[in-house]
């Protein structure tokens, strides 16, 4: 008598159906191409200098940061040891451009306890857009000794007039493109603020026609210290002239630092981040001190996005006869730019 074979249930898998191990060969492919693709701008961001479009990919460290640091968790977690180690190699290099900022200086100078402090505020107050009544309150109320104002046109200029309380206009130049600038100082009968004298003032291309861009410099008096101040506004180096433009106006402020003979500082939208060729440029040729260092990324624009999209392209640098204070950012007021406030006091002898 023959035996009947029995029929055991068994799972047919669509030929096209992909295994849980085909699924996660797959994540680990894509997370890889990702972190690749993050990898490829990180190093390619140190060749700036030769070219343009290299140099923009410097200006999103921070963002490299985030991006890698998710890449090697999703890769660790996925078994792809080879490749997370290239992402965490990457995310160490971005990290050793980016942590700088969030510590003082080595050789940090001490304030001395027997000189003025000076509060001074750069705002980029957006040229076609803005409110000026938000930002004449702003003014008011910031204490700031001195405003610089970037992107002024006449009716910025005459919308703000009478509004400032006890800012005087200095100086300025109106624009009708975004390149208008205007410096204010602040008038005080208390007595608390520090006495500022004005020297001189002036607005001129210091780029010798080359950018067709004005700056202000401001020499003045802080209670018998004197102190010489250039405001800029590169051009964006949206394209290749722009670009030799933009470094040839932050070359030429570099020129100026390096002939002050007493303490000095640059302020202004530099269209350009810490980590970008043409800044790392002024900053060794000069010596000057970066303001950011210490009080972290901050970025400044633009502020239509999200502030871990935002980058920090707005600056006070100084001189080492300087001691930055305090650090903030404002309210925007309909520009895309948050504006900047720094205090500054003078370093001990």
């Amino acid at each position: 008598m023959g035996t009947v074979p029995i029929e055991t249930e068994t799972e047919h898998r669509p030929l096209n159906d992909p295994t849980p191990v085909s699924r996660v060969a797959v994540a680990r492919f894509f997370v890889a191409a990702a972190a690749v693709c993050v990898l490829v701008p990180t190093l390619l961001g140190f060749a700036g200098r030769h070219g343009w479009q290299i140099d923009l990919l410097t200006h999103f460290r921070f963002q490299y940061c985030w991006l890698l640091l998710a890449s090697s968790i999703a890769l660790a977690v996925l078994g792809s040891r080879r490749v997370v180690w290239l992402s965490l190699a990457g995310l160490a290099i971005n990290l050793c451009l980016v942590v700088p900022l969030y510590l003082s200086p080595a050789d940090h100078a001490e304030a001395d306890p027997a000189g003025p402090e000076l509060v001074i505020m750069h705002r980029n107050v957006n040229t076609g857009g803005g409110d000026p009544a938000g930002v004449a309150r702003a003014i008011r109320d910031s204490g700031a000794d001195l405003v610089f104002l970037q992107e002024v046109t006449q009716r910025w200029l005459d919308q703000l007039l009478g509004n400032l309380g006890p800012y005087e206009l200095i100086a300025a130049e109106a624009r009708s493109d975004n390149f208008g600038i205007a410096v204010y100082k602040r008038r005080d009968a208390t007595g608390e603020a520090p006495t500022i004298e004005i020297d001189s003032a002036r607005v001129f291309d210091i780029t010798a026609g080359i950018a067709d861009v004005p700056v202000i410099e401001l020499l003045v008096t802080v209670e018998g210290r004197p102190l010489s101040i250039l405001s800029i506004h590169p051009l964006p180096p949206v394209n290749l002239r722009y670009a030799r433009d933009r470094d040839a106006t932050l070359a030429a402020a570099a020129d100026w630092a390096n002939q002050q003979p007493h303490a000095h500082l640059i302020v202004g939208d530099f269209n350009a981040t810490p980590w970008s060729t043409a800044f790392r440029d002024l900053v060794d040729q000069t010596k000057l001190v970066n303001s950011q260092l210490g009080f972290g990324r901050q970025p400044t624009w633009p502020t239509t996005f999200a502030s871990a999209c935002m980058i920090p392209i707005d600056h006070l640098l100084h001189s080492t006869d300087l001691v930055t204070i305090d650090r903030r950012l404002g309210e925007a007021h309909g520009s895309d730019h948050l504006p900047l406030i720094v205090t500054l006091s003078w370093s001990k002898p």
